[in-house]
């Protein structure tokens, strides 16, 4: 950021691990225990608990729904509770500029 000028800080009350945009909203995983949706300005729009056995490092925000995985836990989970994928090592969940999501994983024998 040798030439870049922050023009906005949100603090929030939690260590912020994971984030990811969509539109005007921010997605901020936040510590093992809650998913926040966030707007520009730092106002709360929805908060999610989940129950994490790693810190949500790795989470995406995409056609309204938050895509978070546990690499401990080794489990991938949609925000409404259904489970995506249930088997392997999760590696990284990869969202690119299409909004098309991607989960490495290895699968355990």
């Amino acid at each position: 950021m040798e030439n870049e000028t922050v023009t906005k800080v949100i603090t929030l009350d939690k260590y912020c691990y994971g984030l990811s945009s969509s539109d005007d909203s921010l997605v901020v995983g936040l510590i093992d225990d809650e998913i926040r949706i966030i707007d520009l300005e730092g106002n709360t729009l929805k908060s999610i608990q989940v129950k994490s056995e790693s810190n949500l490092d790795y989470l995406v925000y995409c056609n309204d729904r938050v895509i978070y995985s546990d690499y401990v836990g080794n489990a991938v989970y949609c925000v409404d509770g259904d489970q995506v994928n249930r088997s392997g090592n999760i590696h990284r969940i990869y969202q690119d500029h299409k909004d098309f999501v991607q989960i490495l994983m290895v699968t355990l024998l």
